[in-house]
């Protein structure tokens, strides 16, 4: 049969993929890789789909055929890797990296990759040694830097973060994940004022909590603030009790009781 139509059906695969549908996805890449079975394409996005359904080991399987039609198939062995971190294989998920560098040393996604397996682990120092090579190979992803900033401050390099964060910023990084992190970071360097600045635009989760104490730590008043906040929050859970407890509603003690199990 025409190969072009199996490329019809992976095309349409990759489309539902994209849109989240990946039953009908994975039904489309199945017809592609009837047609033209030594595909490898077909058999890496019906593994992408396998695994965006958690259905690792299907994943797996596919990758593995993929890579038999396609030795030397970065893509393949870079989603082989995810499904392997998907299963909780830390220690494969980073050996499939190292293979994907070795056939594809210049593509940042592998490093990003490898750093988020290492940071699971606790092995900070490495994830960010691939976070600084990622951004030498793209500078102008302010991801990177947002993510190094934050393992910068996971080992309490606040100044270092700061930087990143702010790098990420002036490359375009907008919304609540940004601002938050600088709040956060200018308040762990006494910058009280321009933290409040951040936190106030930001309005995350618990960025209430962080605006009261760094506009009380800048000498301002961050009751009225936190007290618009609260209105109509759960103050039994978070971060409802410890907004309570700044308010002067509960004790550290109510602090302290288990969170009510959720519905």
């Amino acid at each position: 049969m025409n190969p072009k139509y199996a490329a019809a059906f992976r095309n349409r695969g990759r489309a539902l993929v994209h849109k989240g549908d990946y039953d009908r996805a994975i039904a489309d890449y199945n017809e592609a890789a009837r047609i033209d079975p030594e595909d490898p394409h077909a058999l890496i996005g019906r593994g992408i789909a396998y695994n965006a359904k958690h259905q690792y080991d299907l994943a797996i399987r596919d990758f593995d055929a993929a890579l038999r039609v396609c030795p030397a198939c970065p893509l393949a062995v870079l989603n082989r890797a995810a499904a392997y971190v998907g299963k909780g294989d830390d220690g494969r998920a980073i050996q499939e990296f190292d293979v994907a560098l070795q056939q594809s040393p210049g593509d940042p996604n592998v490093y990003v990759g490898r750093a988020a397996v290492y940071e699971v682990r606790g092995e900070f120092d490495r994830a960010i040694r691939d976070l600084d090579v990622a951004i030498r190979l793209d500078p102008q992803n302010w991801h990177h830097r947002l993510r190094r900033g934050s393992l910068h401050s996971g080992e309490g390099d606040y100044a270092r973060a700061l930087e990143d964060v702010d790098a990420a910023v002036g490359l375009g990084a907008v919304g609540v994940p940004a601002l938050s992190a600088r709040g956060r970071m200018r308040f762990y360097l006494g910058r009280f004022a321009d933290a409040a600045s951040d936190l106030a635009q930001a309005r995350d989760a618990d960025g209430a909590i962080w605006l009261y104490l760094a506009r009380t730590r800048a000498g301002g008043d961050g009751r009225p603030e936190l007290e618009r906040s609260s209105r109509g929050l759960d103050l039994t859970g978070w971060p409802g009790k410890v907004v309570a407890l700044y308010l002067g509603a509960a004790t550290p003690e109510n602090v302290r009781r288990p969170f009510p199990a959720s519905r």
